[in-house]
């Protein structure tokens, strides 16, 4: 897998780098709510996640959030389900439900999610089996 850093190491520009390249990172699942979840870095688009409780995606757009496109992948390593929140009041939609703000979208145990930012004020999430 090729990260962005790697690309920007070879003098590919950094917007450039990060639509391309994928930065695995390790995210510790805190907390129950938004305000006490763990937050995904912008830069961490494979999350691999391990403990219990909830991860938060990061903003979308602004000069510290995500992109609009960018995709994130939360595998779920534990063997209990986590949450995932989004900032901000964002909507997440994802499976046949649609979650905002404090609920959460629920990431089954062992099993990988892929949320991409569709619009200022919305996720997708796309379920794996």
């Amino acid at each position: 897998m090729t990260t962005s850093d790697n690309l920007i190491g070879v003098g590919v520009p950094s917007l450039h780098a990060r639509f391309l390249g994928r930065n695995p990172g390790a995210v510790t699942a805190v907390g129950s709510s938004l305000a006490s979840a763990a937050a995904i870095q912008r830069d961490t688009q494979v999350a691999i996640v391990t403990g219990t409780g909830g991860v938060a995606l990061p903003p979308i757009g602004g000069d510290t959030g995500c992109l609009l496109t960018d995709e994130y992948a939360v595998v779920n390593r534990t063997a209990s389900d986590i949450s995932v929140y989004a900032p901000g009041g964002v909507q997440i939609v994802a499976s046949g439900a649609s979650a905002t703000g404090t609920t959460g979208c629920i990431v089954s145990a062992a099993t990988v999610t892929k949320f991409i930012a569709c619009t200022v004020s919305l996720w997708a999430g796309l379920k794996g089996a």
